[in-house]
């Protein structure tokens, strides 16, 4: 096969983010792309995210293996950029690395600002600014970057859940849900399904919250079907209708048989039933191992809003370097592309299901 096959059968395993064997196989397939074509700077990127993937969801790494794992993500973009310096994708990445590995924030930003100005509609591009300024509060820059995505990658599955997953972050859940809807059937029925839940739990949509576990049921096939999922909507269901009974011992049962492979649900129903020791427990058996850019993220969903109140929320906010007055330094001020022409949010105009 030609390199450019090879490349977008790799990038295919890759973007899919289907767990290890298939990052592995996607990095097989890229190696062998760039033997043939030693040049190409796409295929090269593509290749380094690959091992960014394993690097965090591989199990048992050794120190030694994180470090090459480590190695190996940042060595895909520095050839891509060896090659073309004004590579749209490599540059947006390079920036997520400063984020991700440094938690600098400050130079970021620039790295950020100048990936946008490379290409401003390039979906790695826009979907690396909307999360960063999803974070730092900006939720003006992720509104225009939303839209803007949205209207250009019309049919890009994992485009418009990254940029679903933003908006969600920055508060814009109209957005995020027209984002998701769009491309409900390209993506696979489990992530899609969590992340279209918790949209309409924000916005109050209850029987819009049902009709999430009934179309996942329709969509998934028999053995692929995950009842941790089924039973999370469920729970949300309960909470937004203000039942009381019995709840805090079914959040229990649910964190007891499914907190490994659910952390992050399992923290959300307890910041959202008030049961804030349990959630903070669960911040530091999971979140605190992550990256600085990883908890930050985490700590923008709006499901923990009942947390920020606490003492406690403050120092995880200065862990991950997004305190009020870590933010304030951050100068980020990217050159916008025309709004003309993008999707524009009025009532009833959500796509349909």
């Amino acid at each position: 096969p030609s390199a450019y096959a090879l490349y977008l059968e790799g990038r295919h395993l890759i973007q899919s983010r289907g767990g290890v064997i298939t990052a592995r196989r996607g990095i097989e397939l890229l190696e062998q792309a760039v033997a043939i074509e030693p040049a190409y700077a796409d295929a090269w990127v593509e290749m380094g995210l690959g091992y960014a993937q394993l690097l965090r969801f591989e199990e048992g790494q050794t120190e030694g293996r994180t470090r090459e794992l480590d190695r190996l993500w940042f060595r895909g973009l520095s050839k891509a950029l060896e090659i073309d310096s004004d590579h749209p994708a490599a540059n947006a990445y390079l920036a997520w690395d400063t984020m991700l590995v440094n938690g600098d924030y400050i130079n970021a930003a620039e790295q950020f600002e100048r990936a946008l100005g490379i290409d401003p509609y390039d979906w790695e591009v826009l979907r690396g600014n909307i999360l960063f300024a999803s974070i730092i509060g900006r939720t003006d820059i992720a509104d225009v970057l939303g839209r803007i995505a949205i209207t250009r990658n019309p049919l890009c599955g994992p485009c418009h859940r990254h940029v679903s997953r933003s908006l969600f972050r920055a508060g814009l859940f109209d957005l995020a849900e027209i984002s998701l809807l769009n491309v409900m059937d390209l993506l696979p029925p489990g992530r899609s399904t969590t992340e279209l839940a918790l949209i309409r739990y924000m916005k109050g949509d209850h029987d819009g919250l049902q009709r999430v576990a009934s179309d996942y049921l329709a969509r998934a096939r028999p053995e692929d079907q995950d009842i941790a999922i089924v039973r999370h909507i469920e729970l949300l269901g309960a909470v937004l209708r203000g039942e009381t009974g019995g709840l805090q011992v079914e959040i229990d049962e649910f964190a007891h048989r499914w907190g490994d492979r659910h952390l992050r649900s399992c923290a959300e129903l307890y910041a959202e039933t008030g049961q804030l020791d349990k959630a903070f427990e669960l911040f530091e058996r999971g979140y605190g191992t992550q990256y600085n850019s990883d908890l930050a993220a985490g700590l923008m969903n709006p499901l923990f809003r009942k947390m920020t109140e606490d003492p406690r929320w403050k120092a995880w906010q200065e862990k991950a370097g997004i305190a009020p007055h870590q933010l304030a330094v951050i100068e980020y001020q990217p050159n916008l592309p025309p709004a003309e022409g993008l999707v524009k949010l009025k009532p009833g105009d959500l796509a349909s299901e």
